[in-house]
């Protein structure tokens, strides 16, 4: 499992609030951050914002101490090491009190937030305080059981908590337990002890597995508490060992490895190591690439240790490049893009890209699927032709859409689109038969007018289903007229409203009750499977709904909010169940399924309107100048995107003329408007996510179209009030490929 400690962190104020009234947690104004939230939401008499002032705050929290309260106080950690740090050592740490000092988002790992923020001094300055406990846990079972032990601990004491997610190792690590001053074992070695805290300890793991490869045996030792050091252990690590390496996101001068060597060079002089930050501020970039940069990765403390020994690492053999395609349609264009691993990381080529547009018959919007179909095979060609070795191939598209197939496998035409209004008229038939609460309390899914159950009562009405014997969701559509396999895959099943969302297949009660045939419904497959082959590719079924397969591509360095946006943006964040309450119903929020998750997510209207406003206002300007129009527009015209007459208008410039009473005036005034409407959307679901998560948010990832547009990325910062991080990618092609290569062990 991977989680933030500062996540953990938050959930242990929380569940502890009960067991200790004696605890009170002060906050600088960060409490999203911090994840200090999660106890503001449960003692809101016991949780005291004191601002920007984290000096003040450190005063308080020893007035409350001595009033016989266990204040915890949090900012993050260059500011609780460093601003605070008079306040810490004068009012706190002299008298003695009971005050934990918690600093959050300490070391490099931070990233984009960049050497101000990259603390790498606190663990020493905190040490050098006379009396001072400092603790620095290094997965979320770690930090809980800290928490619990500082609660009941008599004295100051530093804490650290850190952003990224770290992989949980200490909940089943033989003979662990937890003690304040008390180190543990996670792997036992004869050769050399390789002493970890925080993070660095997950990577010393890693790096021990490398080393067994090579010969070499490494213990692994857990230092959570830098003071009081566990000497014992240490000592007796280096005496069985000879040689000690300690490693920490944190500078090589003071924390962890001037710790260990000071003890050694008095009491036990074998030959130490350091192994962090040497003398040196951090930098900004990724997570990822900022602990890679300072050698804080396996690989690299490896080969420090290779390095004492007097080695370099036996070359590994050269492995064939493995290659794979993902074929995303989304309702604008389609795409093909051929994947392949490079040190590590996912590269890209796309080969083939083709226009997606709707068809309009007498009053029905369709799609051409023979026309979808053509351009797969297209573009399938195109890439054998480029990358002849491809080992598979998956498909995605939007959702709700699907092709009924008779007796003889014939298709019964046409291929509906989700935008075509024919299910209006009979959505109060099926709630008559079964409410939408009853629904929602099944299924999780979101009321929308193209959901699938609706299109197909709107077909069954019609007669469409008298001759209907199966029915296939369109990537599952186009994969069979590929490799003539029938695959029905769960997430994509999760956009019909038909899906139970606990059971993860179709509910045959809703299926009973609104009388649709129950042979449509077979089982379900889960992204992973395969679904036959094609051209000397075998197929892999992603998660093939765009959006979710988006999400699978995300490269999230925690369980953040995301935007997906495209001609419809999505913002939700992934659950480990599906939430159900009334404001979840009420708020229309959809559980789709994903790949061992769910994914508690809104639809939004996206950069439909400003693509419909193109159509209508300028459709020979490309988008850079539009954007450069909507910039110079000072209009400050706002409109509800998410209105009904936005949906599918015969013209966007007359519903916004209708919307805004005839107000914009210029081609940059209706573009400004629609982009300042997107991003107030953003923000109005953003709030609502997190009241009906009960989490904070520090940071929001969009994906898609418009994470390409810098604009409307600054228009969403400023509305919702935390990081925004757009990631130019292509986000559902990296979701199949993730999807694929995981199934072929890549």
């Amino acid at each position: 499992m991977m989680k933030a400690t500062r996540a953990a962190y938050g959930e242990a104020l929380a569940e502890l609030s009960a067991k200790y009234p004696e605890l009170v947690v002060l906050e600088a104004d960060l409490s999203s951050a911090t994840q200090t939230a999660k106890f503001a939401a449960v003692c809101p008499d016991r949780f005291f914002n004191c601002g920007i002032a984290e000096a003040n705050m450190t005063g308080i929290a020893a007035g409350m101490s001595l009033c016989g309260l266990k204040p915890f106080t949090n900012t993050f950690a260059v500011f609780a090491a460093g601003r605070a740090y008079e306040q810490v050592r004068n009012s706190i740490a002299y008298p003695q009190l009971n005050v934990t000092v918690v600093g959050s988002h300490g070391g490099v790992s931070v990233g984009e937030d960049g050497a101000t923020h990259q603390m790498v001094e606190d663990l020493a300055l905190m040490r050098v305080i006379p009396g001072m406990t400092v603790v620095n846990p290094c997965d979320a079972n770690e930090m809980k059981l800290a928490v619990e032990a500082l609660i009941k601990h008599n004295g100051p004491a530093y804490l650290r908590l850190g952003r990224a997610p770290v992989e949980t190792v200490t909940d089943t690590a033989e003979g662990y337990s937890f003690e304040l001053g008390k180190g543990a074992v996670l792997r036992d070695g004869s050769d050399i002890t390789i002493a970890a805290t925080g993070l660095a300890v997950q990577i010393s793991l890693h790096a021990a597995e490398l080393l067994e490869q090579e010969g070499i045996s490494a213990r692994v030792l857990d230092i959570h508490t830098i003071k009081p050091l566990d000497e014992e252990l240490i000592l007796r690590a280096a005496q069985e060992t000879g040689k000690v390496l300690t490693v920490e996101e944190h500078s090589v001068i003071g924390g962890l490895g001037g710790a260990v060597a000071e003890l050694l060079g008095e009491k036990c002089p074998v030959p130490v190591f350091r192994h962090g930050i040497d003398d040196t501020f951090g930098r900004s970039g990724t997570a990822k690439e900022v602990l890679e940069y300072y050698g804080m990765s396996a690989e690299a403390v490896a080969d420090r240790v290779l390095s004492i020994f007097g080695r370099e690492k036996t070359p590994a053999p050269a492995e064939k490049t493995r290659y794979f395609l993902a074929i995303d349609l989304g309702a604008a264009s389609g795409r093909h893009i051929v994947g392949w691993k490079e040190e590590g990381d996912i590269r890209t080529q796309e080969v083939y890209r083709f226009p997606v547009s709707l068809q309009r018959k007498a009053d029905a919007l369709i799609w051409d699927t023979d026309y979808l179909l053509e351009n797969v095979k297209t573009g399938i060609g195109l890439a054998l032709k480029e990358f002849p070795d491809i080992e598979s191939f998956s498909i995605d598209t939007w959702g709700a859409d699907y092709v009924l197939l008779d007796k003889d496998d014939k298709e019964i035409w046409p291929c509906y689109s989700y935008r075509d209004m024919r299910t209006e008229e009979v959505i109060p038939e099926v709630h008559g038969k079964m409410s939408f609460s009853e629904l929602y309390s099944r299924t999780g899914c979101q009321f929308a007018t193209f959901n699938t159950m609706y299109q197909l009562y709107a077909d069954m009405k019609n007669g469409r289903l008298d001759k209907a014997e199966d029915m296939l969701m369109l990537p599952e559509y186009l994969i069979w007229k590929l490799t003539g396999v029938k695959a029905r895959e769960y997430v994509n099943a999760t956009t019909t409203g038909l899906v139970n969302a606990e059971s993860r297949a179709f509910d045959k009660e809703i299926i009973d009750t609104i009388g649709l045939p129950a042979k449509l419904f077979p089982a379900l497959s889960m992204p992973g499977t395969e679904a036959g082959s094609y051209r000397g590719m075998k197929c892999i079924l992603c998660a093939s709904h765009d959006t979710a397969s988006a999400v699978e591509g995300i490269p999230m360095e925690e369980n953040a909010p995301y935007i997906i946006s495209g001609t419809w943006s999505l913002l939700g964040i992934k659950t480990k169940k599906p939430i159900l309450s009334m404001a979840s119903e009420l708020g229309n929020w959809t559980n789709e399924g994903g790949r061992g998750y769910y994914r508690y997510q809104k639809n939004i209207i996206g950069m439909w309107l400003v693509d419909r406003l193109r159509d209508d206002l300028c459709p020979e300007e490309d988008y850079d100048s539009i954007v450069k129009m909507a910039m110079e527009s000072n209009c400050n015209l706002t409109v509800d995107a998410n209105e009904k007459r936005f949906y599918a208008p015969l013209s966007m410039k007359q519903a916004f003329d209708e919307a805004t009473g005839c107000q914009l005036k210029t081609t940059g005034d209706y573009f400004r408007c629609a982009y300042r409407s997107i991003a107030l959307s953003y923000m109005i679901s953003l709030r609502e996510l997190q009241y009906n998560t009960g989490i904070g948010f520090d940071t929001l990832y969009i994906v898609g179209g418009g994470a390409k547009n810098a604009f409307l990325t600054g228009l969403t910062e400023e509305a919702v009030g935390i990081r925004v991080k757009a990631l130019p990618i292509e986000a559902s092609a990296l979701g199949g490929l993730n999807v694929q290569m995981a199934a072929a062990g890549a």
